[in-house]
Formats: C-alpha cells, structure tokens, sequence
C-alpha cells in the first residue's frame, strides 16, 4: 500500500497489530486478522494528515471432500480522517514452478488475457500511461525478464506449471495484477542482497492489485471504506 512514494509503499516494512483469532470447525477454517493504523512510519512515508486503519484477514480453509484447501486474504482499508485521500495497493505473492521455460501465466474459460492493455514499466518513461501494450496471446510466458501491470484482469486467474500439471488459482475482486520475473541480469543483481542467482528459473510472482494508469487506483473520503478479496487454491492444469 502505498501513496505518492516509492515503490513498495510502507505496508510491508511495518509492524502489525494482531487483533483476533477466529475458527470455525464446520467450514474447517481458521482467520488471524492484523491491524495497521498511521504511526510514525506512516505519517514520515506518506504524511501526517493520513488517518486509517488497514485490516488484513488471512484465512486457512483445509480440504474437505473434492474441494481443495485454499488462503483467503481480505484486506479493509478505512479512511478514519477527515480528509479524504487516494492510494494504490497490491499483494506481493511469489508463487514456485518447478520450470520457468515450461510455466505461465494465464485466465481459464469463459476469460482470457488475450487483448488486455498493460503497462511495460521495463519501457523507458517515467508515466505509466506512456507504457501501455496490448496482451497478444492468451499466455504470458517468460524467455526474459518481465515486469507488466495488467489493467482490468479476469477475476480469475492462473500460475500453470505445465512440467507438474498443476496451477495455483487466483480468484479476486482486485482489479489490477502485476506479473514478474527478473531473469537472469537482475537476478544476478538481486543475489548480492536476498534472492538466489538462479531462483528465477523457479518462481513467478503474479500481485493482485490496484494500481491503474496515472495517480491513485483507490480514493477514499473520510469515513469511506475499500475492501478487497483475493482466494488461492491448486487445482490440475487444463
């Protein structure tokens, strides 16, 4: 989550509040909720007048019957000021494939990412609206380095490892998904601080996000509240 600031925002640097703990046997499911409000941090990286609180709920579903286990994250933003303000989001997921030359990112029927706009923030430019391109397979595969925002996804969407066969889903209400992969030059780079030279071959991040083309995806005023969902299971590649 962040503002107008650099990339990453403060949400992840931050310490959390742990505010409950909840199960439920008959759905066999258990949800912690962490808590985020303006503190120090917050008013340093994106300005004292800032009031919210930003309520992260994490829930484990186990297997029951044909249906698989699944992580259930909702993410409540509230505006608690009163001024309004906007923001842009996104959840930074790694997802391990066992090949990168034979894994991709993709949607399932009735969807596809065929045709969706994206912004290229690997293009030279500073604005985001200067780096759109047009989605041109149902596919996103990795033979380099990518690094893509793509607008207005499917609500569902999939990490194939076709070497396994076998996909993690997304399914979200996030508007927004940003695909990643460093390949080889920066992830050399990245080796020099927390990331292995070669875990490239093996890992796509895919974000759910809201983030758009210029500006702030997200305005709240005073008062007003956002919430978003993201669910991820497994299930057979198609």
């Amino acid at each position: 989550m962040y503002g107008p600031m650099k990339s990453h925002g403060f949400a992840r640097i931050s310490v959390w509040d742990l505010v409950g703990v909840t199960s439920d046997l008959p759905s066999l499911s258990i949800t912690a909720t962490f808590r985020l409000s303006q503190n120090d941090l917050t008013a340093k990286m994106w300005g004292a007048d800032k009031k919210f609180t930003y309520d992260y709920a994490v829930t484990l579903k186990a297997t029951d019957g044909d249906s698989p286990s699944k992580l259930e994250i909702q993410s409540t933003i509230t505006n608690t000021g009163a001024d309004a303000f906007g923001f842009t989001m996104a959840l930074h997921s790694y997802f391990p494939v066992s090949d990168i030359s034979q894994s991709c990112v993709c949607s399932a029927a009735p969807y596809t990412l065929k045709g969706l706009k994206y912004v290229d923030s690997l293009m030279e430019g500073k604005e985001r609206k200067d780096k759109i391109c047009t989605q041109e397979k149902d596919e996103v595969i990795f033979d380099k380095e990518v690094d893509r925002i793509y607008l207005n996804v499917p609500k569902l969407l999939q990490v194939v490892d076709k070497k396994k066969g076998t996909a993690v889903v997304q399914q979200t209400d996030f508007k927004d998904s940003i695909v990643w992969n460093p390949w080889i030059e920066k992830g050399k780079r990245m080796a020099q601080k927390d990331y292995g030279e070669d875990e490239y071959k093996e890992m796509i991040c895919v974000e759910v996000a809201e983030v758009g083309t210029e500006g702030n995806a997200i305005e709240l005023k005073a008062g007003e509240v956002c919430k978003r969902t993201v669910v991820i299971s497994s299930a057979k590649a198609v």
